[in-house]
Parts: structure tokens; sequence; C-alpha cells
């Protein structure tokens, strides 16, 4: 077993921000599909997702996601 892994994994993970990439692209259906872990607090999720098109257009989506 890798102590060092296994010690992390009893540490509580209570971050605010769960998952970062300022380069996501998206495929050439226009789809992009992203993974990430909630925190060990069970709580609502605001999802916000900000980015540009390739005509310059700024577009913003924002969700809640509930995971407990």
């Amino acid at each position: 077993m890798n102590w060092i892994k296994h010690c992390r994994s009893m540490v509580p993970d209570y971050r605010t921000t769960l998952y970062w990439n300022p380069t996501v692209k998206l495929d050439d259906t226009g789809q992009a599909t992203i993974e990430f872990y909630t925190s060990d607090a069970p709580a609502d999720y605001d999802i916000t997702i900000e980015g540009i098109t390739q005509t310059g257009k700024i577009v913003c989506r924002r969700s809640t996601v509930t995971a407990d």
C-alpha cells in the first residue's frame, strides 16, 4: 500500500474550488466532457462555465448540483 496516498485519503477535503481548467476544448460537435470529485462536505455546488467563442462572443452558463 502506498502510505502517503493512504494518509492523504484520510484527510478531509473541504476545498471550495473543485475544478479549474482554463483550456477546455470542445469537440467537432461543440461538446466537452469534464470530471471532478466533490469535497467531503455534503452540499449544493454552484457550477459556472465561462468562455469565448471563436467569433469573440462571451458565453456564461450557471447551474447547481447536489452532492450528499
